[in-house]
């Protein structure tokens, strides 16, 4: 862990890597595994996630089913994009959860996805937003 989370760690924070280091490892398996250990923090204290141009949040995607807001879902949900590498995130309920929420992204394309998601209610676009906080948003111009 880099030293800037050093004081984090002092105060009780945990890091957890989504990256296996289980070769051969399927994205499901290793889901599973890191939703067990997860499952005790929730809900997270804070969420900070980035944005794609394509609209994904975290690694859930526009149109797939992993960013349907599914009570029953575990915390970590495996992700296949099509055209992309299969990875892991954070679910869209464990989004939503989280006590505190920011949203980082850079780039006119990205402003305009986002502000499309808000007009629009689309998710996951609108994932971070709830009615108990406020998002944070960090939006820098350029890309």
């Amino acid at each position: 862990m880099g030293a800037a989370l050093e004081p984090a760690r002092r105060a009780g924070a945990e890091w957890r890597s989504f990256a296996s280091v289980e070769p051969g490892l399927s994205p499901e398996a290793f889901a599973k595994q890191l939703a067990d250990r997860l499952a005790r923090l929730l809900p997270l204290d804070v969420v900070v996630c980035g944005r794609g141009e394509d609209g994904h949040i975290a690694s859930l995607f526009p149109g797939e089913p992993q960013a349907r807001l599914d009570p029953n879902a575990p915390c970590i949900v495996p992700a296949f994009p099509m055209g992309l590498e299969p990875r892991i995130s954070l679910s869209a309920m464990a989004l939503r959860e989280a006590g505190e929420a920011a949203l980082l992204f850079s780039g006119k394309a990205k402003r305009t996805v986002f502000a499309q998601a808000l007009r629009l209610g689309d998710k996951p676009g609108t994932l971070l937003l709830a009615k108990r906080r406020r998002l944070h948003a960090f939006i820098s111009e350029s890309s």
